[in-house]
């Protein structure tokens, strides 16, 4: 898989790095590589950084469902989505949409404005 899943455990951030397109059963693989890098940690905010995927992946309506599933029920504080596209930040819209609650998600041009909220729980 050559997307990336790491945790920095100093600001308890689950950062995910989508690199190219992403299908239902790569969102499902991913979603098991979060789980398990959460098992000796707890993560209070996640990052999900598409500066470098393609955004046309995103829009199937399978693969969008299995975004709101691996979502579901994480319990994050903040959700930040990295990348310059504006599209983004109606991807957010739909995804918090599917998943029927309320999860504070904000978009980003940078992973460094993401973390600024995160630290500081401001949008510069």
């Amino acid at each position: 898989m050559q997307h990336q899943v790491t945790f920095d455990r100093v600001l308890g951030v689950m950062k995910v790095r989508v690199i190219a397109g992403i299908t239902p059963q790569e969102v499902a693989e991913i979603h098991k590589n979060v789980k398990s890098s959460e098992s000796d940690n707890i993560p209070r905010f996640f990052l999900c950084d598409l500066t470098k995927a393609r955004l046309g992946s995103l829009y199937p309506q399978e693969t969008r469902n299995a975004i709101a599933d691996a979502v579901k029920g994480t319990g994050y504080e903040k959700v930040a989505i990295v990348g310059e596209q504006v599209i983004l930040k109606v991807i957010i819209k739909i995804i918090q949409k599917l998943l029927g609650e309320v999860i504070e998600a904000e978009h980003f041009n940078t992973e460094e404005e993401a973390l600024s909220w995160f630290r500081y729980g401001v949008k510069f």
